[in-house]
């Protein structure tokens, strides 16, 4: 047997055929309008659809020309925009402190900075879809630079749907524009026809984008011009920011430095540290802004400390530190129960007081007393025989819930019951969240955390405000508004959650309240909760208990928000499977801990699409408020502005209007667009 060279495609003597790599498929400009402009398997086919991209391209060419016309019509006052852009923003908000509206958003921007390191936000954009979409924007340029129309003037194409100026009568600001986009769109052609397949091997950094996008800005701040009304009815072109350019450049660059700062913070300590500090700073930021800040608060150090004529133990200081001391020693021992001895110890504590205090307190109904005794003396003697010191803790956090139930009809001070109330439901939570040393402090610090923000924001929601303004509140424009909407969120969400989960409980109580309240509040329209929250709601408050309008306000948006994401959460929950809770009981973890830490999070994440549109009609919604005389941006616009002299702004309604349509679709676009990269980085519709 002789030896034979195995050649290529030869192996021990079986010829083989060579793999070789498919062809690329055809492509082109005119590949692809045959493939989406006149798709079609039959020449009847072909001509229909192609009858249909001509009909519905002139329709939306005629729309794109009528939109470009109006924007661009000489005898548009757009100079209303940016003559009453700080009105539109902040309203009434003196001129004098407008530097702690900047020092605001400047908080804001840092802390965004500082997240993008934290949860290591290290997105990339393919070079080749970057290109596409700068080419893309080039064209729209150039085709909107085209259809501008004009009243007077030569046109080169003129069929009464569709009309084309003569490039002869464009003027200098359409010809520039138009050549931007030209070299846009030529400059990102050229790039993809010479990098071919490796544009889409190449990436930049997200990051990278939103920092030049950030230098554009800036850039545009400091030399685009816009038209500014001089007098009652001249006009001179001025920057576009001409007071604003060098805050915002500023903020800019703090928060590329934070950016940095941040990346030094994480080589020295922790990530998670790092991220629970952030998640602390996010959750005070928002009162510590809208409260300090910007309302610019009057204390009255003396009665806040218990030094003036207020006691120490009924001053804001003292009721922090009583609260926090004693609550949080509860919280400590209920967090983890390990020691029979101490958990019987507070129990009993726990169960004398809530049996003795209603009959201390002179004011208390009787009934009242009789039933918190009842519950009272039924923790003392449960403590004394339930040999299992987590299940007392249990017993000790839902006596403390019907007891925060029951202060509703003892008068009391407000802040008062709004500790019991808020430390009556982290008891109850403590002994499924708690089991380790570490949770146990972690839920401790969080009592003594949410204490500080309870009070926190009564004592600075009491205080006279130092600020001058003429109208009823210094909330007023976007600034309300952001209000309106975040709280809104904040608010509703964990609302929400509950309802929800009360919602497909096995309990009946729980399911029939829960459904009561989502039908209820889901078959009025969110204007009459708005009517109720601002003229009836303080008849349901308790005697002396006065909120401000726009708490009132809130309240109602937050009521009526929880109910639809209460439904969002619920499809969510039956969609996860019941071998979901088996595995949950088989790892011996109790109800709470399996529908916290196991169900909730999968049923978030498959309803998160959904939870985001609600978001973004709560955003959308806060406009409402217009009608009942709140002054957001919605009311600035299309009351305030349209009316004033001088300058001539009357009759500019449909400009503002417009201007504000505009306005919340950049918010909600870019918000949509965000979620679902979010989306994405988790996975959402995949296969």
């Amino acid at each position: 047997m002789t030896d034979q060279p195995v050649s290529e495609g030869v192996v021990h003597g079986v010829v083989e055929e060579l793999e070789l790599p498919p062809e690329p498929p055809p492509h082109g400009p005119r590949v692809w309008i045959r493939e989406n402009l006149l798709s079609g398997d039959t020449p009847i086919a072909i001509g229909l659809n192609g009858l249909l991209t001509v009909v519905f391209g002139l329709i939306a060419l005629n729309v794109l020309q009528f939109l470009t016309t109006y924007i661009f019509n000489p005898e548009r006052r757009w100079a209303a925009v940016t003559a009453n852009m700080k009105l539109m923003m902040v309203q009434a908000f003196p001129q004098a402190d407008l530097g702690r509206i900047w020092l605001s958003i400047g908080i804001f921007l840092v802390l965004v900075a500082l997240s993008l390191v934290a949860w290591n936000v290290q997105g990339r954009i393919v070079l080749y879809k970057f290109a596409s979409g700068v080419r893309s924007t080039g064209v729209f340029i150039v085709i909107t630079a085209i259809l501008h129309g004009t009243f007077e003037g030569d046109r080169i194409f003129d069929i009464g749907i569709l009309k084309i100026d003569s490039p002869g009568s464009w003027s200098s600001s359409r010809t520039l524009i138009f050549l931007i986009g030209l070299v846009l769109a030529v400059g990102a052609h050229v790039y993809l026809q010479r990098a071919g397949v490796s544009a889409k091997e190449k990436s930049i950094p997200f990051l990278s984008v939103l920092v030049g996008g950030m230098v554009l800005a800036t850039i545009a701040i400091w030399t685009v011009q816009l038209p500014v009304p001089e007098g009652r009815f001249d006009e001179v072109n001025e920057r576009i920011a001409t007071s604003t350019a060098g805050p915002w450049t500023i903020l800019f660059i703090a928060a590329i430095v934070f950016y940095f700062i941040g990346k030094w913070l994480v080589s020295v300590m922790d990530r998670q540290q790092f991220r629970r500090i952030l998640v602390f700073l996010w959750v005070f930021s928002y009162p510590v802004i809208i409260m300090v800040i910007q309302r610019k608060p009057i204390l009255e150090w003396g009665e806040i400390l218990g030094f003036g004529d207020v006691p120490f133990l009924e001053s804001d200081f003292g009721l922090f530190l009583l609260f926090s001391v004693i609550g949080g020693a509860v919280i400590w021992i209920l967090a983890f129960p390990k020691n029979l001895n101490s958990i019987r110890g507070a129990g009993i504590a726990v169960g004398a007081v809530v049996t003795l205090a209603p009959w201390i307190m002179s004011e208390s109904p009787t009934w009242v007393a009789v039933i918190a005794s009842l519950f009272g003396l039924g923790l003392i003697a449960g403590s004394l025989r339930i040999p299992d010191g987590t299940e007392i803790a249990r017993i000790v956090g839902s006596v403390l819930a019907i007891a925060a139930l029951l202060v509703w009809f003892v008068p009391m001070a407000f802040l008062l019951r709004s500790l019991i109330i808020v430390f009556a439901f982290v008891a109850l939570a403590a002994p499924s969240f708690g089991g380790t040393e570490q949770a146990r402090l972690r839920m401790t610090l969080t009592w003594v955390a949410t204490a500080l923000l309870v009070v926190g924001s009564f004592t600075l929601g009491e205080a006279e405000t130092a600020l001058e303004f003429q109208s009823t509140t210094f909330l007023g424009g976007f600034n309300l508004s952001i209000l309106l909407a975040i709280t809104g969120v904040a608010f509703s969400f964990p609302l929400g959650v509950v309802l929800a989960l009360a919602r497909t409980s096995t309990m009946p109580i729980f399911r029939i309240i829960s459904t009561g309240y989502i039908e209820l509040v889901r078959s009025v329209p969110l204007i009459t909760w708005l009517f109720f929250g601002s003229v009836m709601l303080a008849l349901f408050l308790p005697s002396g208990v006065e909120f401000d309008e726009i708490l009132r306000i809130v309240a109602a948006i937050s009521i009526f928000s929880a109910a639809y994401v209460a439904e969002n959460i619920r499809g969510g929950l039956q969609a996860i499977g019941s071998g979901q809770y088996e595995a949950a009981r088989a790892m011996g973890l109790s109800t709470v801990q399996s529908t916290s830490l196991i169900v909730l999070p999968q049923a978030i994440r498959a309803v998160l699409p959904a939870l985001v549109g609600s978001i973004i009609v709560s955003f959308k919604d806060t406009s409402l408020v217009a009608i009942i005389g709140l002054a957001d941006v919605l009311l600035i616009a299309r009351n305030f502005v349209p009316t004033q002299s001088d300058p001539s702004f009357r009759g500019t309604q449909p400009q503002m209007l417009f201007f504000i349509a505009l306005f919340y679709w950049v918010f909600t676009f870019t918000f949509s667009r965000l979620s679902l990269r979010y989306e994405k980085s988790l996975g959402l519709g995949e296969r």
